[in-house]
């Protein structure tokens, strides 16, 4: 940059001076770009970011990529793995001159190379990195066929075996048509990022559905008679023993959809009508930034203080799907250093992250979490990652760790934050070891966010909806003018596009310490830490609903369950 970025940072009020100053030797400490570090420790957003640089550049920002206007010779003008390399995507070709947004605009080719490969005069416009790469995935298909013509193809070019014997259900599992199908079917999840992919036999159907931002969609329904295929192909990929139809089987495979790596496990069980088959995604380079999970500036500041504590323990709670994972990998990252040893126990391991040692637990040689923990303590760590609470032996573990010195991170199903001490002292954990070795406890729920593509504003007027936010104990006066809402669109489901994560941070002090001794029940506990500022998952929900994130229905469906 032939400009000093920090100063016009200052002027345009991104960032004060202090703040600079810190920024600034961080960007030297880790030898990256101050815009960088900016972003990473969610100083500043992207949008915030893309908007200051489109404006000292002379550059616009593109909030919506127009991808409807992108032409197939365009496309095919400029390799797939330039413009992932470069985080860029062709947008909008008018006459000779080519438009491409891109998310660096420091970090390119030059105009005239792209000019020469593309044919075209070059206009550069800005956008957000993961809607580049999401709507490159999307563009870039691998397969033109549909799902009806790799059906139709099914039907002409073979026979189905009747007798259900292995070689002949391998046979099957190899013909061309039953791998395209297979094949689109995870390309198509894997482009409308969905988790998970259920194959269901049905009376009479198969049902194929996709797992978006934590909701079932149908997908696919192709007859009956192809399940058997279907079902002996996903096990010829993830080496399982397609003979077996009896028992429950599990397994994984790797697949490379548009350069980006999949990790897919499948776990397969026996059901009235046949098999039913769950393939689990993992995204290997969808690891988040602790700046991107959905903390405000102050619960970003909190956890950014509670991960670089010396000792202790660290606990995360909420239900199955709650992102709890996620969390403490994006905390892992952003704490791993050279200078740290960080080992983990889990099951499973779902992102593989550089230097850190990670073991998988195996509880048929015995490798279970407190003897991975026992294993752990010998190799010096700093930093300890256990997978879940599961069992007193592994608390006790866990406790005596952070008690000699160790900085250990771990989860706990429950509801809320105070709940989690309860269960700890249910387990048989005697209440002074708890208030010597836990920290603080993060409870968190993953909400739908309203789609950006189709957001619409509208005023507060439906009488349910405002009897809904005076049931909250929201005054009339202080209800919000306006709100937000999705219109639904050929980019999301239902309005709503992607997710995002809302928290509540029980901070272990010194009167809920007293109260931990005393043996006081859950509510007491929350009453108590509300009273001392903390915020609780709804409220930090309906926050994001007065900031137009999210709605109110969908906060209030993913807190139902807790008393507040």
């Amino acid at each position: 940059m032939d400009f000093d970025i920090g100063q016009l940072l200052l002027k345009e009020e991104l960032v004060n001076e202090e703040d600079l100053k810190k920024f600034l030797k961080l960007s030297k400490e880790r030898n990256e770009r101050l815009d960088k570090v900016l972003l990473k420790e969610g100083h500043v957003s992207e949008e915030a970011l893309l908007k200051f640089f489109g404006k000292i550049l002379s550059i616009p920002f593109l909030p919506n990529l127009p991808l409807d206007k992108t032409e197939d010779s365009v496309l095919k003008s400029i390799p797939l793995k330039i413009l992932k390399n470069y985080k860029m995507i062709p947008v909008e070709r008018n006459q000779d001159i080519l438009t491409i947004a891109v998310s660096d605009p420091f970090n390119l080719p030059s105009t005239g190379e792209l000019a020469e490969v593309t044919g075209y005069k070059i206009k550069l416009a800005l956008a957000g990195e993961k809607e580049i790469l999401a709507n490159l995935d999307r563009l870039y298909r691998p397969d033109s066929d549909s799902a009806e013509d790799v059906m139709k193809e099914m039907k002409e070019d073979f026979s189905f075996a009747r007798d259900e014997k292995a070689e002949d259900l391998l046979d099957l599992a190899n013909k061309a048509p039953v791998i395209k199908l297979v094949n689109l079917m995870i390309f198509q999840a894997v482009e409308k990022r969905a988790s998970d992919i259920h194959i269901e036999p049905l009376p009479g159907k198969l049902r194929i559905r996709y797992r978006v931002d934590g909701v079932l969609y149908d997908a696919l329904t192709p007859p009956k008679a192809y399940h058997a295929a279907i079902v002996s192909r996903i096990k010829v990929m993830a080496s399982l023993n397609i003979a077996e139809r009896r028992l429950p089987q599990d397994g994984r495979f790797d697949i490379k959809s548009a350069d980006k790596e999949v990790d897919i496990r499948v776990s397969v069980i026996p059901v009235a009508g046949g098999e039913r088959v769950v393939l689990r995604l993992l995204d290997r380079e969808n690891l988040f930034d602790l700046g991107e999970l959905g903390l405000d500036e102050q619960m970003y500041e909190t956890v950014n203080d509670l991960i670089h504590l010396s000792n202790g323990i660290i606990l995360v709670t909420g239900p199955t799907g709650s992102g709890k994972t996620t969390t403490l990998y994006a905390a892992l990252s952003r704490i791993n250093s050279p200078d740290k040893n960080i080992v983990t126990v889990e099951d499973p391991i779902e992102y593989q992250l550089p230097g850190v040692a990670q073991i998988q637990v195996k509880p048929e040689i015995n490798l279970t979490f407190a003897n991975g923990l026992r294993s752990i303590l010998r190799h010096d760590p700093d930093i300890i990652m256990v997978g879940e609470m599961r069992d007193l032996d592994t608390v006790d573990i866990a406790i005596r760790a952070a008690l000699t010195g160790h900085l250990v991170f771990s989860t706990i199903h429950t509801n809320d934050t105070a709940g989690a001490i309860t269960r700890l002292i249910d387990m048989g954990v005697e209440p002074y070891l708890i208030t010597s070795s836990v920290r603080a406890i993060i409870a968190q729920r993953l909400i739908r966010k309203i789609c950006s593509h189709c957001r619409t504003e509208y005023k507060l007027e439906q009488k349910e909806e405002i009897l809904q936010f005076e049931k909250l104990g929201i005054k009339k006066e202080e209800l919000p003018q306006k709100l937000f809402k999705g219109k639904g669109c050929s980019y999301c489901h239902d309005g709503y596009l992607g997710r995002i994560a809302i928290f509540e941070i029980l901070l272990i002090q010194e009167e809920i310490e007293k109260m931990i001794i005393e043996r006081k029940t859950s509510r007491a506990v929350r009453t108590a830490a509300k009273k001392l500022g903390m915020r609780t998952l709804r409220s930090d929900g309906i926050k994001k609903v007065y900031e137009g994130i999210t709605t109110l229905s969908e906060v209030l469906s993913e807190t139902q369950e807790i008393m507040e």
